[in-house]
């Protein structure tokens, strides 16, 4: 009888792990079908939740193969603010705060360089014109103090572009590392969240007995 009720209870197991590796495998495909598309174009913050309880159902493999096929890359978004500036590398991670902010300092700073050009040509031809027209040596002197006035103005826009320009770029060059340390972590939370699962499973008392025990097991 012992023995009977033993072979039973290890036969509904074994039908029981047979018909839900089926389901499991159904459920964890279309789980990694999903995943991996709610994860296209940046879309892990605006689905955070449904990846992270969809990531239940996957593979320790598959969270492998979409973490490297979704973790922020952070050479190329760098190289090209570096580079190039104007947010561009921002954009191309998706980090559309980093991007506006790059874009509108490197504008901001190059229309003072614009400004500062301007001046300088301006200046020059005022020059040019007042000693046209200097009869005296007060004239001359006049017109040198004027050119010094308009030259020191002229110095003041070209640092404050340099300044925009070089703060601009610092921020370029560090938003980038911070995003993608951020984004990889969230995209960790979300691919190998914690959760409990609980579990019947046959066991054996000290007499040989044969019963059913709920187990719990915590993963992450």
């Amino acid at each position: 009888m012992k023995k009977l009720i033993i072979l039973t209870v290890l036969l509904n197991l074994i039908l029981g792990i047979v018909f839900a590796d089926e389901n499991e495998s159904k459920d964890n495909q279309a789980s990694f079908l999903l995943v991996s598309t709610l994860l296209m174009n940046h879309g892990l913050n605006k689905n955070f939740d449904i990846i992270k309880k969809e990531s239940i159902n996957l593979s320790d493999s598959q969270k492998v193969i979409l973490y490297n096929m979704n973790e922020d890359k952070l050479g190329l978004p760098l190289a090209l603010n570096i580079l190039v500036g104007l947010g561009l590398g921002s954009a191309v991670q998706g980090d559309i705060a980093g991007s506006v902010v790059g874009l509108l300092g490197d504008l901001t700073g190059c229309i003072f360089l614009l400004g500062y050009y301007v001046k300088i040509m301006q200046i020059t031809s005022d020059y040019s014109s007042d000693l046209s027209k200097a009869n005296t040596f007060e004239d001359i002197e006049k017109a040198e103090k004027k050119q010094s006035k308009k030259i020191n103005d002229a110095l003041s826009i070209i640092t404050t572009s340099a300044v925009i320009l070089s703060v601009t770029r610092v921020f370029q060059i560090i938003k980038p590392i911070i995003y993608s340390s951020s984004y990889n972590n969230k995209l960790k939370q979300a691919l190998y969240s914690n959760y409990f699962s609980f579990d019947v499973l046959p066991s054996f008392d000290f007499d040989g007995n044969a019963k059913l025990t709920l187990a719990m097991s915590y993963k992450f």
